[in-house]
């Protein structure tokens, strides 16, 4: 995913839902999210993710930056 990365090309959107304490979680996409993160990423654009309300609300789009609760 790294070497993906580094060519340029585009992975799988990551899957977050954003709970009602106010934390993130990821539902699906952690190697994908470790594999920005290895390469020195500390964003994700518009296209690199989806979020979603945890009950399954509507989806969010933007930039959101990584937040170390991602790797705990």
């Amino acid at each position: 995913m790294m070497d993906s990365l580094a060519r340029g090309e585009l992975l799988p959107q990551i899957s977050l839902a954003h709970c009602p304490d106010g934390e993130f979680q990821v539902r699906d996409g952690h190697h994908r999210l470790l594999a920005f993160w290895l390469s020195g990423r500390r964003t994700l654009e518009i296209g690199q993710y989806r979020l979603t309300n945890e009950s399954g609300g509507r989806r969010r789009y933007g930039k959101i930056e990584f937040l170390a609760t991602f790797f705990c």
